[in-house]
C-alpha cells in the first residue's frame, strides 16, 4: 500500500518558514519549522506504508524568493549527503 503525502511550504509570520506535511489519507497533518524535522516526521509518517510513499511539494503565494532558496539548497545538501556513496 502507497500514500501519497503533500508538503507545503509557507512563512511562518516571524521571519522564518516551515513545511507543514498532510497525508491525503488520513488528513493528519504535522508541521516541521526545519528540513531535518521534515525528514525524521515523513519516515515517521511514511512507516505505516513500508515507506512507499510519494510527496507533493507546493509553496505559499507569499513565501519569499529567500525562503524558497533557503530551503532548495538544505534540501540539495541533504540529498547529497544521502547519495554520497551512490
Amino acid at each position: 500500500m502507497s500514500a501519497t503525502f503533500k508538503a507545503h511550504i509557507q512563512e511562518n509570520g516571524l521571519g522564518g518558514w516551515f513545511i507543514k506535511i498532510t497525508d491525503l489519507q488520513t488528513q493528519e497533518e504535522i508541521i516541521c519549522n526545519t528540513l531535518d524535522e521534515f525528514s525524521t516526521q515523513i519516515e515517521f509518517m511514511g512507516a505505516p506504508y513500508n515507506n512507499a510513499i510519494e510527496v507533493q511539494w507546493s509553496k505559499s503565494d507569499n513565501l519569499t524568493p529567500e525562503h524558497f532558496y533557503e530551503v532548495k539548497q538544505q534540501m540539495a545538501k541533504i540529498n547529497k549527503e544521502l547519495h554520497q556513496d551512490d
